[in-house]
């Protein structure tokens, strides 16, 4: 097991994966009991899951949205997010999609989302994306 430490020097020397994550795949993931964790550190090694604060405010929505099998899918989301202590990005205001966007070609990152519009302006723009299918599949795309 690698140390956070010795993460942050593998991350430093440009050797780990760099993932931002959209809440439809966290919505999907819980959905389906995907493991996103697992599934990234199994398919690229070291991976820094980056989630940006809003889509964490996007996720408090759809919790509290009462619509019962998503609202459920987003606290799961929440908890696993808050448990991990996964890294949480200011983006600033305005469009989500093209926040995340900017802070991936800044950062030299992935990002992993299932909305197809998104996938096209990402690829549009150069940026690897990565997207879940049948449940567990992690496809570029």
């Amino acid at each position: 097991m690698i140390t956070p430490k010795e993460f942050k020097k593998e991350l430093k020397k440009g050797e780990a994966n760099i993932f931002i994550v959209d809440t439809n795949v966290w919505v999907y993931a819980a959905n389906n009991k995907v493991d996103l964790r697992r599934l990234l550190q199994n398919e690229f090694g070291l991976a820094a899951i980056y989630v940006p604060d809003s889509v964490v405010k996007e996720l408090k929505k759809i919790r509290d949205s009462g619509k019962k099998e998503d609202g459920k899918s987003a606290w799961l989301s929440l908890q696993i997010i808050e448990k991990n202590r996964l890294h949480i990005v200011k983006l600033g205001e305005g469009h989500t999609d093209k926040l995340i966007a900017q802070w991936a070609i800044k950062n030299n990152a992935n990002v992993l989302t299932n909305d197809l519009q998104f996938r096209y302006m990402l690829k549009g723009y150069g940026i690897p994306v990565y997207c879940l299918r049948q449940k567990r599949l992690l496809q570029r795309w």
